[in-house]
């Protein structure tokens, strides 16, 4: 009887402890990553449950699960399935090539996303206005499979008058994607290099540091 009990207890506890997430194992971590040219903002995104938010202003979104969908209105960017070690997402990224590729379905993407900033100033930002998602609400496109073109022409449909040309979409993503920090753990990936008094946080307190705890 009394193992009984001790079964239906330890029964009880269990499904508590799974009902409040007790287990942290099953807990799903955020991807955060940064959706760039220059950053950019407004962008939609969807992923899992999460669907129709727009990037922050420095490019910013937050998933819980790949893959990860960007566009503009009914026109598809392109998607992820990993977050690079960086964390930055570039058009690159999106059309499925290594950065340093700069061929037309590149070009094209950062022509289109560059062409859409609200005040033509994208060396800090690209901006993309509510007015311009909904007028391509209702326009089911893949940016990577339009030409050039047609991409042109779709930003004259939304009235935009300043389309960046292909060579200065090439130029500003080229500048920006080669200024991105790499990615680079100083201890982890040059662990022979690690100075350990310059790298001892103490070492601004010579009563406490001592080198020959290290």
């Amino acid at each position: 009887m009394k193992q009984n009990i001790t079964l239906v207890t330890v029964t009880i506890i269990a499904f508590l402890l799974n009902a409040c997430g007790g287990d942290s194992s099953t807990k799903k971590s955020t991807i955060h990553g940064k959706f760039i040219d220059s950053p950019v903002h407004g962008a939609q995104y969807k992923c899992g449950k999460i669907d129709n938010k727009i990037t922050q202003k420095d490019g910013s979104f937050f998933c819980e699960t790949y893959p990860i969908t960007f566009y503009i209105g009914g026109v598809k960017l392109g998607e992820i399935n990993k977050l690079a070690e960086d964390g930055y997402v570039t058009p690159q990224d999106l059309v499925g090539v290594e950065r340093s590729a700069y061929g037309t379905k590149v070009n094209n993407l950062a022509l289109f996303l560059q062409s859409l900033d609200d005040d033509g100033n994208i060396d800090t930002a690209i901006t993309i206005e509510k007015k311009h998602i909904e007028k391509l609400h209702n326009r089911h496109h893949t940016i990577h499979t339009m030409t050039h073109n047609q991409i042109v022409d779709l930003l004259g449909e939304l009235d935009i008058v300043n389309i960046v040309s292909s060579e200065e979409a090439h130029e500003h993503l080229r500048t920006h994607v080669e200024a991105l920090p790499p990615y680079k753990n100083p201890v982890k990936d040059n662990p022979i290099k690690r100075d350990p008094i310059k790298d001892n946080p103490v070492k601004d307190h010579p009563i406490k540091y001592n080198p020959k705890n290290l």
